[in-house]
């Protein structure tokens, strides 16, 4: 079984099973060094974000690696070669996170929007506006994407058309993560407020609301 790992920061890493190849991230956080498994020696290195390297996914065909940065761009490389083939402008701020599926991904950014792009064209598709602060977390299905700010709502996406299908709101501080399961429309919300809350996204209610014992930070 092949390991991918990329550094999305200096204290954070992601694990991806597609390519024969590591990847992790440099002292300065600009550049995304990628190893061979077999051999344990350096392929080649991603580089050309100008600044800190803040969220990266792989393609599950390995074919792709997209990294977001505060540079406001996100980047599209070759998983096999490390060609740099399309660099994603329009983010006005730091891009915070990202979700790929097949050859689309949302990109969610401090600047309280997300866009839509095709990697392999590396054309922006829609932009998807209605967030009020940053964007720090999005999941994407193919079809619906889910994105959570520090507004404190819940937002459900038709990344087709670009519509908003549903704010979902009750949470009192940041949404800071969250978890959808398209299979069973259900979202799984976490909250500096102290509570999860599950919600099912087809009707955009909420079914349940799950207490912690302590904060998770100041709002």
């Amino acid at each position: 079984m092949e390991v991918t790992v990329l550094a999305e920061a200096a204290n954070h890493f992601e694990l991806a099973i597609p390519t024969d190849s590591i990847k992790h991230g440099t002292k300065d956080g600009y550049t995304l060094p990628v190893w061979n498994v077999d051999d344990a020696q350096p392929a080649f290195t991603l580089t050309g974000h100008m600044h800190h390297v803040s969220t990266s996914q792989v393609s599950d065909d390995g074919k792709y690696v997209v990294s977001g940065s505060t540079d406001r761009t996100v980047r599209v490389w070759c998983g096999q070669t490390g060609a740099q083939r399309h660099v994603l402008q329009g983010h006005t701020s730091e891009v915070c996170c990202m979700s790929l599926h097949g050859t689309t991904l949302v990109s969610g950014s401090r600047d309280g929007t997300l866009r839509v792009w095709d990697i392999v064209d590396g054309k922006c598709l829609h932009i998807l506006t209605g967030h009020l602060r940053m964007v720090n977390g999005v999941q994407f299905d193919g079809i619906r994407a889910v994105s959570c700010a520090f507004d404190f709502t819940v937002k459900v996406w038709n990344v087709e058309t670009g519509a908003c299908l549903h704010t979902l709101t009750g949470h009192t501080r940041r949404v800071l993560s969250l978890l959808f399961e398209p299979e069973r429309d259900l979202v799984i919300s976490g909250s500096r407020d102290t509570t999860m809350r599950v919600w099912d996204v087809r009707r955009g209610t909420c079914i349940a609301i799950l207490l912690s014992h302590e904060s998770l930070g100041h709002s």
